[in-house]
Formats: structure tokens, C-alpha cells, sequence
């Protein structure tokens, strides 16, 4: 059975078709994406709230770390930032193939259009578009402040 930290870890390893690397706001936005807008195994696996930047959950920092401590991904932090660049180590890698290839077709086809999606935006714009998308999840937001 597929559980919550292994569809992150399908998301991080999921093709990066954009210009952006997968860093914390782009693996949280596009959990959320999936947990409201994608297929039935993919919804609610987060509760997600509106925050400084839109939605939300801390559960998706600890499955970050989990997934590190783990060894099936790595980390960088940017330099000058607390900004982090998540990499599939090569035990994450085998992983991530295993569940890509038991899982719902359906599910990873949703993760690879999400995470191509997130991916292909600034951050402003990714902000904009969940916004746009759920504007309930906006109201806390700094940005709109």
C-alpha cells in the first residue's frame, strides 16, 4: 500500500519539465493542488489551512524531513536563504521507481502534470494561481496584505 511520505517522495522524483527546482513551496503547493483537485487517492492527505502563503500544512515538513532522515532524499539549503532544494538520493530513486510502478496510473499521471505545472511558474505566479484556484486559502496570505 502506497502511504502519505511515498506519493511525496513520487512528487519530488516526478519529472521537472519548468525552470524552477523543487523547493519547499513548490512541493507544498503541489501537494495541495493534489489533495483538492486530484484523483480520490491523492485528496486529503493533508490538512492544509491558509497561511502567510497560502495553504498550509506542517505535516508536509515533517514527511520532508522523515523522507531525509530516511535516506531517500537530500536537502540543500540556498545559500542566504532558508529556501530548500529537495534531490532524490539514489535509495530514493529505486523507491520512487517501485511505487511509480505499483501505483494508480491515474494518480502518478496526476502527480507528473502537477508537479510539471509548479515547476513552470515563478513563485508570485504559483502564488497567483493557487490563489486564484482556491481563493480561501488567500486570506491569510501576506502577499495580499
Amino acid at each position: 500500500m502506497v502511504d502519505r511520505r511515498d506519493w511525496v517522495l513520487v512528487f519530488i522524483g516526478a519529472p521537472t519539465t519548468g525552470s524552477f527546482r523543487t523547493d519547499q513551496i513548490r512541493v507544498m503547493k503541489g501537494l495541495f493542488l493534489l489533495s483538492k483537485e486530484g484523483p480520490s487517492e491523492l485528496r486529503d492527505l493533508y490538512t492544509f489551512a491558509p497561511y502567510d502563503y497560502g495553504p498550509f500544512d506542517r505535516e508536509v515538513y515533517h514527511d520532508l524531513d522523515l523522507l531525509e532522515i530516511e535516506g531517500l532524499i537530500d536537502a540543500a539549503v540556498v545559500t542566504g536563504s532558508k529556501r530548500r532544494i529537495f534531490r532524490m538520493t539514489p535509495r530514493g530513486e529505486e523507491r520512487c521507481a517501485e511505487i511509480r510502478a505499483s501505483a494508480s496510473p491515474t494518480a502518478i499521471k496526476a502527480i507528473d502534470e502537477v508537479k510539471e505545472l509548479v515547476s513552470s511558474m515563478s513563485f508570485m505566479g504559483l502564488l497567483r494561481y493557487v490563489y486564484g484556484r482556491h481563493p480561501d486559502f488567500a486570506v491569510a496570505s501576506i502577499v495580499n496584505r
